[in-house]
């Protein structure tokens, strides 16, 4: 190597590299100072000309804030970089153990195994070399706490009638005023839960054009108030219908948080009791609301009636209804076409089609007679005729609810002194519907079977089955 001086009196180095053995020649020189420039070059000129054009910006990490983990479940999260010129070199630090990096994607991921704050130190390079860092805190939370159970005691299993097996079931009574009958495997899990019905002493608020028939009731499982079940449960409440007005439909309803209104359930009414069957708890209530019909929802002609109550059940379940001048007639006859109707209505038969008497075939009840003759509930008076506009007698009366409520003769015949008056074909209906309570004798132990009907009487023995 020789030692050469510069036009300035300085020196430099030059290196020369002799022909080799393989019969080359190769020289290098200045390679230093020119390398030193070119970086000086980038550096000092190139970016920032290039910046100055508006063609480069440094590159930044944008990703300030992490989504927070919880431990056990599987975690995914990008950090995101924008400037620069890629591709880009990353390097991260401080990551707890369980945390990987892609290079390519800017993507961390992993299952975390513990919680706390993980501070993490994240630096990007260009491809220029420029470079940006930035510390992002991820945040693991420990696993939810499991719903809280009513947890009983062993002692207590056995005692408290509100506790409920999942794989058995149970009925659940608040007595004389609500029930829900729980199946086997609507409760979710294996431990028991306590289910309780209780009154509600501020209810969610009732709006204009309901009635509260009673009170306002909920359920809760397992101390909960929100609890959906795998399978229906059977709900009801007691409700007086007695309470409700002429003009007025009687209902089961259950309050919706999610659109905070109350929501007619269509129940049916069966022995005193409104019932559905409902997917979940939720408040619940019986209201009445006006439906139209007689003014004030008065019938003009019962008030003080002795079948009054029993005819303002029927009217409310739309199993009958007064006439158009407000008058509901409780002392006139009723038909056999009437009473028919009216056990039509009362059991929700659907009205038929394609059995028709000679005098019922352009007859306004001809639907509902159809349906009954298909339940089996009634038949003609001969294989042509039914009579539709007769009065109906009280043993006709009889063998009709018999057969619609499905009573057994059980061999026991009541006492009753005009006995030998009864038809042979009804005689083992009167004895059913005597031993069972829904008719009964005069006061002088006749039953009077040929004897026609009123609408007060009929109504009287119909709001029995209901």
């Amino acid at each position: 190597m020789a030692t050469m001086k510069n036009g300035t009196g300085g020196k430099f180095s030059k290196t020369v590299f002799g022909t080799g053995k393989h019969g080359c020649r190769q020289r290098s020189v200045f390679y230093r100072p020119l390398v030193l420039a070119l970086i000086i070059c980038t550096v000092f000129y190139c970016i920032p000309a290039i910046a100055a054009e508006g063609l480069y910006s440094e590159p930044i990490i944008t990703t300030s804030t992490l989504p927070e983990g919880t431990v056990g479940v599987p975690y995914s999260a990008a950090v995101d970089v924008a400037g620069g010129t890629p591709p880009y070199i990353w390097r991260v630090s401080n990551q707890p153990s369980w945390l990987s990096f892609n290079q390519a994607t800017g993507q961390i991921s992993g299952t975390p195994d513990s919680e706390g704050d993980f501070s993490i130190a994240f630096l990007v390079n260009d491809s220029y070399g420029v470079s940006y860092n930035r510390g992002i805190v991820l945040t693991v939370n420990k696993v939810p706490e499991p719903e809280p159970k009513t947890i009983v005691k062993k002692d207590e299993r056995v005692n408290n009638p509100n506790l409920v097996y999942p794989s058995a079931g149970r009925l659940i009574v608040l007595k004389d005023e609500a029930q829900i009958d729980i199946p086997a495997n609507a409760l979710r899990g294996e431990l028991p839960l306590e289910v309780v019905i209780e009154k509600m002493t501020r209810p969610p608020d009732i709006p204009s054009g309901l009635r509260l028939v009673g009170s306002v009731y909920r359920v809760t499982v397992g101390g909960g108030s929100n609890y959906d079940f795998s399978s229906p449960a059977d709900f009801g409440l007691y409700a007086d219908l007695n309470q409700v007005m002429v003009g007025e439909k009687a209902d089961l309803y259950y309050y919706s948080g999610a659109i905070k209104q109350w929501v007619p359930l269509s129940a049916s009414y069966t022995g005193k009791m409104m019932q559905k069957k409902v997917s979940a708890i939720s408040p619940f209530a019986v209201f009445a609301k006006q439906t139209g019909g007689q003014a004030n929802g008065a019938l003009t002609d019962i008030q003080g009636h002795w079948a009054e109550a029993s005819i303002r059940k029927l009217v409310n379940l739309g199993a009958i209804s007064g006439y158009a001048d407000g008058s509901f007639g409780p002392e006139n006859l009723i038909s056999r076409a009437e009473f028919t109707s009216i056990l039509v209505k009362l059991y929700n038969l659907t009205p038929g089609d394609g059995v028709s008497f000679a005098d019922t075939s352009n007859h306004w009840s001809k639907r509902s007679i159809a349906a009954a003759v298909n339940a089996g509930i009634v038949q003609g008076s001969s294989q042509r005729y039914f009579y539709p506009d007769e009065p109906i007698t009280r043993e006709q009366m009889a063998v009709m609810i018999a057969k619609a409520a499905g009573l057994q003769y059980a061999g026991s015949d009541p006492f009753i002194a005009d006995k030998n008056e009864v038809s042979y074909w009804a005689r083992e209906s009167v004895a059913s519907v005597i031993n069972e309570r829904i008719m009964s004798g005069y006061e002088d132990s006749r039953f009077r079977p040929q004897k026609y009907a009123t609408r007060a009487e009929a109504a009287s023995v119909i709001a029995k089955l209901k």
